[in-house]
């Protein structure tokens, strides 16, 4: 299955959904890249809106663990929609590179969900893609930094 579903009712007013892609994949993931469980979840659990970050040119919204060792995102569902398509030969790429033990400097997506949150008050829903990654600068000192994007696009990339 590509994508698992977990309902949590907290109360009559509010219904929180959240849809996990790939999530047997990315659990083999995190046991290879994350370490222990609970040290996982104790990071990501305490995340906060990196303030200090401008979200490129889609303007995303970008959270940091409060250990800084992951980054989540916020995306459109058309991302979500090509990584459904790419994830089989993204989640055999970084398999084969560790069980090689031959390192990669891809920053690692770490899971992939469908946040929904429905309001019986207000009868309104809102619904939001979070992709969470690895963060490629932790430890690394800004002024030695020179940030790029790739994404295959040859037009209005310039340095």
């Amino acid at each position: 299955m590509a994508w698992k579903e977990i309902h949590h009712l907290y109360n009559e007013k509010i219904d929180f959904t959240v849809k996990v892609y790939f999530p047997t994949h990315f659990e083999a993931l995190r046991k290879m890249y994350c370490g222990p469980y609970h040290e996982f979840i104790k990071s990501i659990f305490s995340s906060d809106v990196w303030s200090d970050n401008s979200g490129g040119k889609s303007r995303s919204t970008f959270f940091r663990s409060i250990d800084n060792k992951y980054i989540l995102k916020a995306v459109q569902s058309r991302e979500i929609k090509m990584f459904q398509d790419m994830g089989p030969s993204y989640f055999e790429y970084l398999i084969s590179s560790f069980s090689r033990q031959c390192p990669s400097a891809i920053a690692k997506t770490l899971g992939i969900f469908k946040i929904k949150i429905k309001m019986s008050a207000r009868h309104r829903t809102e619904q939001y893609y979070v992709v969470l990654m690895e963060n490629l600068l932790l430890g690394v000192n800004p002024e030695n930094v020179i940030k790029y994007d790739l994404k295959g696009s040859r037009r209005n990339r310039f340095i």
